[in-house]
């Protein structure tokens, strides 16, 4: 597990590092005001990715559970749900698309163009876990830095040369992920991943995990999203710049519990098949998964108090000076990834006992607690309010989320040594 841990983490470290390397360019070459506005089309896009891209989600748990063919049915199936999600996003928007616009002051344009570029992603991300499971870290680099690499080189000669301003990040990502999602869609024509026949059980397979999800995944997007709405909407775009520019200096933090996760999902998920499996002492095997559990907790805190002493004292080299208060969000911020960490490492312990809805019902809770802090905290404290809505939304996320895999592990070791007792 250490070993995969290391190398995700390095490979997705590389990755990140390209909108990081961007936000010093883009941010001295492009108003703050149109900053703002390309923001809040790439948080529509987040709001848009879980909606979308929903039938792709439960890939790593089925990849420990299907044989080799029945996860390849399971995968085409998979692909083939996520087109009325498509088709569903494109409606809406066509009629929501002027008032969107006008409530935000975006171009209306590109509100339509958004679902597709969302699309484009899906054979891309579907790729990447397939050989983040498979352990193919060549295939898995290629395809998680490929289109952040490309994206960014293209974006600095759409700033730089054709002068498209903010729209040459829309550009980019558009044209990276066209060229990308056609080589995965090959790649996985050419593995057998593709068929055009709909099998129901297939279908229900993937739905009865899925679907519980579309909340949960949802309304976990917004937490980092929902609060950019709410200061376009109370402060004006100038504002969700410089909240933003304090997300992707935190962002560094996301990507490294994020790729902790991705690592830690698959190990937590084949230990515990296999304390079910060989039969094993459920009690004892808890216990070390604890302590696995408390050097991952360890990891994550290290490494954000790194993170925001860097970011402390080399704000200078990367934000224009009318960015200031982008350092003390960033570093504020940082502290809200670390306790996403923690929340990330207890709850694939909740998607191997199924009990993914009563996930999705906690955070649909802490969403809508999100979403009063919010309301009340930004016009009380301008973009600071966002971040502290933000820190105690995740705080509660974990500690709820803590407390449920705490009861089930109980209910599961008392199961096992009643099973254990003489009859």
């Amino acid at each position: 597990m250490f070993r995969s841990l290391s190398i995700i983490s390095v490979i997705t470290l590389f990755s990140a590092a390209f909108p990081f390397l961007l936000l010093p360019i883009i941010t001295r070459l492009v108003d703050m005001k149109d900053y703002g506005n390309l923001i809040i089309l790439e948080t529509l896009m987040v709001i848009l990715t879980p909606i979308i891209q929903f039938s792709v989600s439960g890939i790593v748990v089925e990849f420990f559970k299907l044989t080799k063919d029945e996860f390849k049915k399971y995968i085409s199936n998979s692909l083939l749900i996520a087109i009325p999600a498509f088709i569903g996003s494109e409606v809406i928007l066509f009629f929501a698309a002027e008032v969107i616009a006008e409530k935000f002051a975006v171009n209306h344009i590109w509100l339509y163009f958004l679902p597709i570029i969302v699309l484009l992603n899906l054979t891309i991300q579907t790729l990447t876990t397939i050989y983040q499971c498979e352990k193919n870290y060549k295939g898995y680099s290629f395809f998680l830095i490929g289109p952040n690499l490309i994206s960014f080189i293209l974006t600095i000669l759409f700033l730089s040369i054709f002068e498209l301003g903010w729209q040459s990040k829309l550009y980019a990502i558009a044209v990276s992920f066209l060229i990308f999602s056609f080589i995965a869609l090959y790649i996985l024509y050419k593995g057998s991943y593709i068929s055009k026949n709909i099998q129901m059980y297939f279908v229900s397979l993937n739905l009865k995990f899925t679907l519980s999800l579309i909340p949960h995944t949802l309304a976990a997007s917004l937490y980092f999203v929902a609060d950019r709405l709410f200061i376009s909407d109370m402060l004006g775009n100038a504002s969700v710049a410089v909240y933003a520019a304090g997300m992707q200096l935190a962002l560094i933090m996301s990507v490294v519990q994020n790729s902790i996760s991705k690592a830690w999902n698959p190990f937590v998920l084949e230990f515990m098949g296999n304390m079910a499996e060989k039969q094993r002492d459920v009690s004892k095997e808890y216990k070390k998964l604890a302590t696995f559990m408390f050097y991952g907790c360890s990891v994550v805190t290290i490494m954000s108090v790194v993170l925001a002493t860097i970011i402390n004292f080399s704000i200078v080299y990367l934000l224009p000076a009318n960015y200031e208060q982008s350092k003390y969000l960033g570093m504020m911020l940082v502290g809200a990834f670390c306790l996403l960490g923690y929340y990330k490492i207890v709850s694939p312990i909740l998607w191997f006992h199924k009990r993914s809805s009563a996930l999705s019902k906690i955070t649909l809770v802490v969403f809508f607690i999100n979403l009063l802090l919010n309301y009340s905290l930004i016009p009380l404290y301008g973009v600071y309010g966002a971040c502290y809505a933000t820190i105690i939304s995740i705080l509660l996320q974990f500690v709820f989320t803590l407390l449920l895999v705490t009861k089930i592990a109980s209910v599961h070791i008392k199961e096992d040594e009643f099973n254990e007792k003489p009859a």
